[in-house]
């Protein structure tokens, strides 16, 4: 190295120091990606802080008597042509004292001691203000506690424990898949309701208090300590929490993994458990706990605390399973770099340290992070909004202040105050305005692809619906399937030798009764009139039995193309009175669909083109026309397979709702769409997927329209 990268102008001001780490520091060595590094553990406030094996050198000579210029000797002697500059030891200096790790010979600055809590209180006042939930509230050290009943539940820890809950989870997910679509059903509804709403704020702090005892339970049984526990505020309800925090001094990468996850693999148990009580119990209050507690653990685990793209539970696992500690902000560091270095042009910009892997993950989990972040907190807007529209409001206000308004203004201080940036300030300025430039105009002006997304029903009218006139067995099928027939053609040919016999014996009765009634015509008038009434019930019954005769033949009820209801052939088939048969369908096939009223303006105002695809077959898709639209609004579902019961997407609303007729929960528009003739037939009555594509308009209208029809739906207007 060069001697002016080896020595500083400023190194008179730390050369005499005498440093040495103060007592309640400790030093781990561990191992990421094959490279040595050291964790230095705060026991007094529970901060961890990690090094390069050079800099614990200099830390490791660091013991009151000997002076800085001495320690840099030292190390300059061992490490050779790996001596780290002047320089970078007053920056290691300066990161100890900002720290608090570090004492030296000299008399404290009681005004920098004052000016250095002032900022840290600062700083926390700051912390909760942008993020409610970091206030925190410790109760009790339950170290003590948890020493003693260490004997009770280190198994769990075993191998004996983790068969245990592989076989509860498994058993779990068995029954969860059995049981789905029960488990599904109506789900929106449940979750929110007014009573379950109660049971889940009630029970969430329970299962959390269980989420938190599995961490700290596997702090000691891998030897650490765990001094904190306490409360802290989500959105004002109290959570409790633990500080597991000296799993970070752990060697093995494998139990900080299990720290970190035993969050989640006791919310799995917990759900596996809750699975296994809901399908025994009987429904009550129960049976309704154990649905929240898989609710609650459920989304928790998969989308939340399982989920490594947030900072929770997973995100630990992931970063000690890939030896990358602190992924997330140094991904977004290496992005940083990569925008001064190749959007900016900086040249002097410093890479961070990191190998060739860990750059692949910076920029995939950076870039992934960041869009589920956003879409988590879309989704929970939208729900929250469409749910409780007030506090959905509240919350959009306060997710957006905290993770766009907060961070971009944090960015463009750090970006104001970054010294290569203000080296090439005109140039950085100019190329940073011309991206904001961009960015605005692809949300703001760029037309983008915009659809409204629906469900429908081959629809069939009544008047083509071909039934079974009469009970029996399909003797013979007379008209091809999508063949033409003309009105009155025979379509299919039942038998019942029931009806057959019938109408033989009352024919015979009638005779009979015939020649009685003439017989006492000519003898007694009132046993005539007796006859008489007897011979015409009998014709009466028997005409009503010769046109059930007759329907033994079905014809088709006008002309048009008759398309069969069932796929295979029917001949030899017992059928009902009233079965369904067939349809003569007199035109292109129509699909019925429903649209949301909010979604309404937006189809007449922007339509370009209809799609439909089948759900039995996604992959073939057809263009549609309107033919006809209801002008008033329903809230009745033309087919019970629209809705969420019948598979399809609308929630139905069971006060209104009965037998037999689906009524949904939000006014809806009837739209008939005539299909193409090369359509297939065979899927009448099916739920289908309907794309009402509309001219592209920029993403910022496109969320505008999005908040206008929740707006609009929420207030019914």
């Amino acid at each position: 190295m060069s001697g002016t990268a080896l020595y500083s102008n400023s190194w008179h001001r730390v050369s005499t120091l005498r440093p040495r780490l103060r007592s309640h520091i400790h030093i781990h060595r561990h191992v990421y990606r094959g490279e040595v590094w050291y964790v230095m553990q705060d026991q007094s406030n529970g901060e961890f802080h990690r090094y390069t094996p050079e800099a614990n050198l200099l830390i490791s000579l660091m013991d009151g008597r000997r002076t800085v210029q001495e320690i840099w000797e030292i190390a300059c002697g061992q490490l050779d042509d790996d001596a780290m500059p002047q320089d970078e030891v007053i920056r290691l200096m300066a990161q100890l004292h900002r720290a608090d790790v570090l004492t030296t010979d000299r008399a404290p600055d009681v005004r920098d001691l004052v000016e250095r809590r002032k900022r840290q209180r600062m700083q926390k006042i700051k912390q909760y203000i942008g993020n409610p939930s970091a206030l925190k509230l410790p109760l009790l050290d339950p170290d003590r506690w948890l020493t003693r009943a260490l004997p009770w539940y280190r198994w769990l820890f075993t191998w004996v424990g983790g068969l245990l809950w592989l076989v509860v989870v498994a058993a779990g997910a068995a029954l969860g898949a059995m049981h789905w679509q029960a488990l599904t059903h109506n789900i929106w509804d449940q979750v929110f309701s007014s009573g379950n709403v109660l049971a889940m704020a009630l029970v969430y702090p329970v299962v959390k208090a269980i989420h938190e005892l599995g961490h700290a339970c596997a702090v000691k049984a891998r030897g650490g300590e765990v001094h904190e526990i306490g409360l802290m505020f989500l959105l004002l309800v109290p959570i409790p929490y633990v500080d597991a925090s000296a799993a970070s001094a752990f060697a093995d990468k494998r139990w900080r993994m299990l720290v970190g996850g035993a969050g989640i693999l006791v919310e799995l148990f917990l759900a596996a458990v809750a699975m296994i009580a809901w399908t025994q119990l009987e429904p009550g209050l129960g049976r309704s706990l154990a649905y929240t507690v898989i609710i609650l653990c459920g989304v928790s685990t998969l989308f939340m605390n399982g989920n490594p793209l947030l900072r929770y539970d997973g995100y630990y696992v992931l970063s000690d399973g890939i030896e990358i500690p602190n992924l997330g902000q140094r991904a977004n560091g290496y992005l940083g770099y990569l925008f001064k270095r190749y959007v900016l042009g900086l040249r002097g910009a410093e890479a961070p340290r990191a190998t060739p892997g860990e750059r692949a993950w910076f920029v995939g989990y950076a870039l992934l992070s960041f869009c589920y972040r956003m879409f988590i907190m879309f989704l929970a807007i939208f729900i929250m909004a469409g749910q409780f529209f007030f506090f959905g409001v509240l919350l959009a206000m306060w997710a957006l202040f905290n993770t766009i308004v907060m961070p971009l203004w944090r960015l463009g201080r750090q970006f104001y105050a970054d010294p290569q940036i203000q080296a090439h300030r005109l140039r950085s300025y100019a190329i940073s305005a011309l991206c904001i430039a961009g960015l605005i105009g692809l949300v703001g002006a760029l037309p983008m692809p915009s659809s409204t997304d629906t469900e429908g029903v081959v629809w069939v009218p009544p008047s083509a619906q071909v039934r079974a006139p009469v009970a029996g067995f399909v003797r013979a099928r007379q008209a091809a399937d999508d063949a033409p027939v003309g009105q009155g053609a025979p379509l299919m040919a039942l038998e019942n030798d029931e009806l057959i016999r019938r109408d033989a014996m009352l024919a015979a009765q009638v005779d009979e009764y015939q020649a009685r009634y003439v017989q006492a015509y000519a003898q007694n008038q009132v046993q005539a009139a007796i006859m008489r009434h007897q011979w015409t019930s009998l014709q009466t019954e028997r005409r009503a039995i010769a046109e059930q005769v007759q329907g033994q033949q079905v014809r088709s009820p006008h002309a048009g193309r008759f398309v069969s209801a069932q796929a295979e052939d029917m001949t030899g088939r017992y059928v009902q009175r009233g079965e369904l048969l067939g349809y003569v369908l007199t035109d292109a096939e129509t699909v019925r669909v429903v649209v949301p009223q909010s979604s309404l303006e937006r189809i007449h105002r922007s339509l370009k083109d209809v799609r439909v695809r089948l759900v039995q077959d996604s992959a073939q898709e057809f263009g549609a026309q309107i033919a006809r639209e209801v002008p008033a609004a329903t809230d009745e579902l033309p087919s019970l397979a629209l809705s969420l019961q019948g598979g399809g997407s609308i929630g139905v609303d069971p006060r209104k709702s009965r037998e037999g007729q689906a009524k949904s929960s939000e006014n809806l528009f009837v739209m008939d769409l005539r299909l193409p003739d090369d359509a297939p037939r065979a899927y009448l009555g099916a739920r289908v997927y309907v794309k009402f594509a509309h001219q592209p308009r920029p993403l910022a209208l496109q969320a505008y329209d999005a908040v206008r029809q929740m707006v609009l739906r929420q207030f019914q207007l």
